[in-house]
């Protein structure tokens, strides 16, 4: 063993090696492939993006939901990157909500400040995309502590 920790017959090692390969030649070693292929089975691609979201509502927007979608549209054309869509309880805020889903075909994030209205929002996203995956999920915590969070 050498101070550095390596054997001193590691140079053997290299040249019995070197001395193997040159005896069997080409032979006896397969060549690696040239580019390793996955295997990916046949399926449609992810850019026709899955089913379409149709809403499906018995009314049409009124009222103010027409100017409310016209403008909010405006804005996602535009790259607006921060919206706000306000109005009472009962305006149709869940509906112009999912007419603009329908209208983008993107998918979205619904976020709720309670238990409660994330349930409500769920059912009814349920409902207005019925051919469509609406997933609901709630965390365990009934609290909030911004004391413990800890910056890096």
């Amino acid at each position: 063993m050498t101070r550095s920790g390596f054997s001193d017959n590691s140079g053997a090692f290299v040249a019995d090696f070197n001395a193997l390969t040159q005896q069997s030649g080409s032979a006896g070693i397969t060549p690696a492939p040239a580019v390793w292929v996955p295997h990916r089975p046949a399926r449609p691609q992810k850019s026709e993006g899955g089913k379409r979201f149709r809403l499906a509502a018995p009314y049409e927007p009124a009222g103010d939901q027409p100017q409310a979608i016209a403008e909010l549209m405006a804005g996602i054309d535009a790259h607006d990157r921060d919206q706000v869509l306000l109005g009472v309880t009962g305006s149709g805020k869940t509906f112009t909500m999912a007419k603009i889903i329908e209208q983008t075909q993107r998918p979205a994030l619904i976020l709720a400040h309670n238990k409660t209205l994330a349930a409500q929002l769920y059912s009814e996203f349920k409902a207005f995309f019925p051919d469509n995956a609406v997933e609901y999920f709630v965390s365990y915590y009934d609290y909030y502590q911004p004391e413990a969070y800890v910056p890096r």
